[in-house]
């Protein structure tokens, strides 16, 4: 659903606040506001946890303590890496949102459970995306299941399989990356990172119906979220809160912006000598940027390629600048749907 007017009315409250304001100034940092917020951060109580796990892995007495004293969820907790492990990627972004639904129910006083999500679990869809749950087994490519249980007991024969077959731990991390990557590709996300966070919200719908949640969101809106859905146990409302089509950050813009910038404030070397400017090389396609990059590197490593067979430094040097030109590419190629995304 997005933001309503009085959504935008509470966050500019919010931002208004005396309370808030104290930070904005120069005089922020004065022995008073410090001596303020240090009493904020320790009169907390701590503890240690792990969302992968039942309960996460909080000792029983510490469940029974804050089940009867906890207003607010607030579950941030992922592994934001696009070329994760699948095994890792689904204990935390999904099965983690499991854990959490399950602490937050045993909790009688709770207000509310704030989860933060992510956009990019919208994949490389274009036009105006209305903040809308997955539903379960819902997918970006039309006509496949996703079940989250397949996924778990494909990750545990795969991990099965790769253990009869090697005792490599190397191995294992390669190939738990490459099968989530896989994975992903299959059912329509471009990485692991946005395929585990749509089954963690799709998880979310279904075993948090019964509580108070606000859906997605970040800082600022999710202040704004927990002023307006305190104690409402109610549909789950979503906020899609990112730069779209209203008002948008072109690369072109944020390039421009860094030559201008610097053309203004040149850098300067040890020497004392000023550093020239040159326009940063853009592609409007990952093919041409590929090209590019074959022209300009792959060939060259090809004949020092030749040049190994003799041994010696080139085989060193060789190899050295293939791995690096390989990791290169993969980096390119997870972060591709997002850098030549239009959307529009």
């Amino acid at each position: 659903m997005p933001l309503q007017a009085d959504s935008v009315f509470s966050l500019h409250d919010v931002h208004s606040n005396a309370s808030i304001q104290q930070w904005r100034t120069p005089s922020c940092c004065s022995s008073a506001n410090l001596e303020s917020m240090n009493r904020l951060v320790f009169c907390g109580v701590y503890f240690s946890g792990d969302i992968v796990y039942e309960n996460c892995a909080l000792p029983s007495s510490t469940i029974e303590q804050i089940s009867k004293e906890i207003d607010v969820i607030v579950s941030v907790a992922a592994t934001t890496s696009f070329y994760e492990r699948y095994d890792v990627a689904l204990a935390s972004n999904a099965l983690g949102v499991a854990h959490v639904c399950h602490l937050a129910n045993k909790c009688g006083n709770l207000k509310m459970l704030l989860h933060v999500s992510t956009a990019f679990v919208a994949g490389e869809q274009e036009g105006l995306l209305m903040e809308k749950p997955f539903k379960p087994g819902e997918s970006l490519r039309k006509g496949y299941n996703l079940d989250v249980q397949a996924e778990i007991k494909l990750v545990e024969n795969f991990k099965s399989t790769l253990r009869v077959q090697s005792s490599s731990d190397k191995l294992e991390k390669k190939k738990m990356k490459e099968l989530g990557l896989k994975r992903a590709r299959h059912f329509g996300w471009p990485n692991v990172y946005s395929l585990t966070k749509a089954l963690g919200e799709m998880l979310l719908g279904n075993l948090g119906r019964d509580l108070p949640i606000p859906g997605d969101m970040v800082i600022n809106a999710m202040m704004v979220a927990m002023a307006i859905h305190w104690d409402q146990h109610r549909a789950q409302a979503i906020y899609h809160v990112t730069s779209g089509h209203r008002n948008p950050l072109n690369y072109s813009i944020t390039e421009e912006s860094l030559y201008e910038y610097f053309r203004a404030n040149p850098r300067v070397s040890n020497g004392g000598r000023i550093v020239k400017n040159k326009r940063v090389l853009l592609f409007k396609k990952y093919t041409h940027f590929h090209l590019y990059m074959i022209l300009r590197y792959k060939i060259a490593l090809e004949m020092l390629h030749v040049m190994s067979v003799f041994g010696g430094s080139f085989s060193k040097s060789y190899n050295k600048l293939n791995r690096g030109y390989n990791f290169l590419m993969l980096v390119a190629k997870l972060y591709a749907p997002y850098v030549f995304f239009k959307g529009w």
